[in-house]
């Protein structure tokens, strides 16, 4: 073999450790790539169907909710039961679709509500609201049965709550989910 069969032989076997680190980078770059993709698509799955994460702006949760606390959603539960009275949901406001509300079930279908005086009805009961702020100056609401797939929602801060009083009753398929705790800031957690 001479000088030139040398270079040649050696030559080959260098391009080829070159061109397998290459191939082999590339598998990794294109590995971490479907990596990343696949866990964005769990997790943007995950915050659509399941559970979902938001900051609060309204006072209207005062002083169970303040603004600023981040929530986290369970999008499931109403797939399973009904909403229950007392539970604290998030729904797609009537006034506005692209945003949505945070507020207390008052009453379901088929109850009859009243509020007088700043004491709340259900169907002909007082109901014990602990959770009320300044229930001296609540708006009232006439008596009012519930249709069938709907809820009645009010934000615990009632003075400063546009709820059910002022838009209605949500119809079921317009509640988003339960909310299931406070998450941060750490201070203020707790769970619903």
């Amino acid at each position: 073999m001479d000088a030139s069969d040398t270079r040649s032989v050696f030559g080959e076997q260098s391009e080829d450790k070159h061109a397998k680190k290459h191939r082999s980078l590339m598998s990794a770059v294109i590995e971490t790539l479907l990596i990343i993709g696949a866990a964005f698509a769990i997790a943007m799955l995950i915050q659509t169907f399941m559970f979902r994460i938001t900051g609060i702006l309204q006072t209207s949760m005062l002083p169970t909710i303040d603004p600023g606390d981040r929530i986290i959603v369970n999008c499931l539960t109403y797939k399973f039961r009904d909403p229950r009275r007392g539970e604290i949901v998030v729904v797609h406001d009537p006034a506005d679709d692209k945003k949505d509300i945070i507020k207390r079930v008052i009453a379901l279908g088929g109850d009859t509500i009243e509020v007088a005086d700043g004491v709340l009805y259900i169907n002909g009961a007082v109901v014990d609201e602990p959770y009320v702020v300044n229930k001296d100056v609540v708006k009232g609401q006439a008596r009012f049965t519930v249709p069938a797939h709907y809820i009645y929602v009010m934000g615990d801060n009632r003075p400063l709550s546009g709820d059910s009083r002022d838009f209605g009753p949500v119809a079921d398929d317009q509640i988003i989910g339960k909310v299931m705790c406070v998450m941060w800031p750490i201070g203020h957690w707790k769970s619903f």
